[in-house]
C-alpha cells in the first residue's frame, strides 16, 4: 500500500488506570498500519502517575509524538487537539479514548475505507466489550439512534475537510456531544459508514456509560434522563443554524415531551417507582446503551 495521505491518531489522556493506558499505548504500537503521528492532551495523567510512568510507556514509540497539556472540559479538549491537527494539515484524523484500546488493524480499516471511498468525509468503527459486539449494522442512520447513541467520538475518524463542521457543532458546547454530533450530521438524510473489523475495545470502569450490567441503578437513571434532555433540547434549538429538516425536528420534539413526562413523573414518585413501572423492559434484559430503556412506558397513566 502506498501511504499518500498524512494521517494522526488523537487522544485524551485521564487519569482513569495505569492499566487502561498501558493496554492502549500498546495497541498504538501494534498497529499493522504504521504510517501515522500521535497526538496526545494530558487532562492530569501526568501528574498523577509521574513523569518516568509516562516516559516508560512511549520510550520505544517508532513515531512522531506530540504532547500538550489541558485542563478544560472533555469536549473543548478534544477541539483543542483537532485544531491544531488542522492546522499542521493531516488528511485523515483518527480518534481514539484513552480507556480503550484498538484492535491491530483498527487504522489500516480506516485507510482502506477512505481509499476507497473517496466522497465519504467520515466513518465510524465497532465497539466491543469483552465478547459482544456493541452494534451490528454496516450503515447507521438518524433513525438508528433516536434513543441512545452507538457513534462515540472515540470511534470516529473524519478526512480534514469534515473537521470545521465538528469544530462548528462543538461549539455549540452540548456536554454529550458524541449523540448530539451524530444527530446534525444524520438530520439531513444521511448515513455513515460502520466498520466492522475496525475494532475500540473497552476497558472495564466506572466512569464507562455503556456496558454488560444487569441492573439500571438510579444514578443512571437520573443521568440518562439529563442527558437525552440536553441533547434533544439542543438540537431543536439549533436546528435552523444547522438547516435541519422539519419532519426530524418533530421527531425530536415528541421525543423530548416524553422525556420530560418521564422527569415530572420521578418529581413525583421517585426514581425508585419509575424503575418498577418499567421493569418488564427492564427484565432479563443486559444494557449495553442502558439510555435505551429510559422510554416513556405506556401503560403508566400518570405519565
Amino acid at each position: 500500500m502506498t501511504y499518500t495521505n498524512r494521517v494522526v491518531l488523537l487522544s485524551v489522556l485521564h487519569p482513569y488506570s495505569i492499566e487502561s493506558f498501558s493496554l492502549f499505548f500498546r495497541s498504538i504500537k501494534e498497529q499493522t498500519f504504521t504510517s501515522f503521528d500521535v497526538m496526545l492532551g494530558d487532562d492530569g495523567f501526568i501528574k498523577m502517575y509521574g513523569e518516568k510512568v509516562f516516559k516508560k510507556s512511549v520510550y520505544d514509540l517508532d513515531k512522531k509524538l506530540f504532547i500538550f497539556k489541558l485542563n478544560h472540559s472533555p469536549l473543548l479538549n478534544r477541539k483543542y487537539l483537532l485544531e491544531i491537527a488542522v492546522k499542521k494539515k493531516y488528511d485523515i484524523i483518527v480518534f481514539a479514548d484513552s480507556d480503550e484500546y484498538m484492535d491491530k488493524r483498527r487504522i489500516e480499516e480506516i485507510y482502506r475505507f477512505f481509499l476507497k471511498h473517496k466522497d465519504e468525509k467520515i466513518v465510524f468503527n465497532n465497539s466491543v466489550w469483552e465478547e459482544f459486539n456493541l452494534y451490528y449494522k454496516d450503515k447507521i442512520t438518524f433513525e438508528d439512534i433516536l434513543d441512545f447513541n452507538v457513534l462515540g467520538f472515540g470511534a470516529m475518524s473524519i478526512r480534514r475537510e469534515m473537521a470545521e463542521f465538528v469544530i462548528g457543532v462543538m461549539n455549540d458546547g452540548v456536554s454529550v456531544f458524541d449523540w448530539y454530533f451524530s444527530f446534525i450530521y444524520l438530520s439531513k438524510n444521511r448515513k455513515v459508514y460502520f466498520l466492522k473489523n475496525a475494532k475500540n475495545i473497552y476497558i472495564k470502569h466506572s466512569n464507562h456509560t455503556v456496558g454488560p450490567t444487569v441492573s439500571l441503578e438510579e444514578e443512571l437513571i437520573v443521568k440518562g434522563v439529563n442527558a437525552k434532555k440536553d441533547v434533544y433540547s439542543a438540537f431543536i434549538k439549533n436546528h435552523e443554524k444547522w438547516g435541519i429538516p422539519y419532519e426530524k425536528v418533530k421527531i425530536i420534539e415528541k421525543k423530548l415531551s416524553e422525556v420530560h413526562k418521564i422527569e415530572n413523573y420521578i418529581k413525583l414518585y421517585g426514581v425508585k417507582e419509575y424503575m418498577k413501572a418499567i421493569k418488564d423492559l427492564l427484565k432479563g434484559k443486559k444494557f449495553f446503551y442502558w439510555w435505551e430503556y429510559i422510554v416513556y412506558p405506556k401503560n403508566i397513566s400518570q405519565l
